[in-house]
């Protein structure tokens, strides 16, 4: 949803914008955050199917020594696919808050406020993208893995914590 109003928030600034300069910045962030919003609604699928797997890999057989070795495996597989799936929305959402600031800063005024709902909601998005990974990891073995997934999601965090700032300060000053 926030890379959807971002969207509608540049195709309106895009008919009104006659520096060639600026519309084609603007343009690349148009490329950029369809890219995004494509991107998303993928993940969207695949984070049910990694579910899925999990949830079928804990029905695996485990009778016999093997086969509970190879449960354990196909668990911990598909534990770690189901925290890279919500990883990539993390991912996919630190890249929007920095496209968000361009957006707050060259976005049409009168469409100003739907910029500040999508910072919002880039930011719910992202959250919620970091608790599914984080239960994830707590499943997660591997702890070097686990660590630098840990590390990766904190600086996104304040990577997106730092742009919502500058996008909210370029739309308070753009408002008034």
């Amino acid at each position: 949803m926030g890379s959807a109003l971002l969207l509608m928030v540049l195709q309106i600034t895009l008919k009104k914008v006659e520096d060639e300069d600026l519309k084609k910045q603007l343009e690349q962030s148009v490329a950029q955050i369809q890219g995004y919003f494509s991107e998303l609604e993928k993940l969207i699928d695949e984070d049910s199917v990694a579910f899925g797997a999990v949830m079928s890999a804990f029905k695996l057989p485990k009778e016999s020594e093997e086969q509970k070795e190879f449960r354990k495996g196909e668990i911990q597989k598909c534990f770690t696919t189901a925290a890279e799936v919500p990883m990539r929305t993390a991912r996919a959402c630190g890249e929007l808050a920095k496209l968000a600031v361009t957006v707050a800063e060259h976005g049409e005024v009168k469409a100003i406020s739907d910029v500040g709902t999508a910072v919002g909601m880039i930011r719910a998005g992202f959250e919620g993208a970091r608790l599914n990974v984080r239960i994830n990891l707590s499943a997660i073995k591997d702890s070097e893995y686990v660590e630098r997934l840990s590390q990766e999601l904190e600086q996104i965090n304040h990577s997106i914590l730092k742009e919502l700032e500058k996008t909210k300060s370029f739309m308070e000053r753009r408002m008034e």
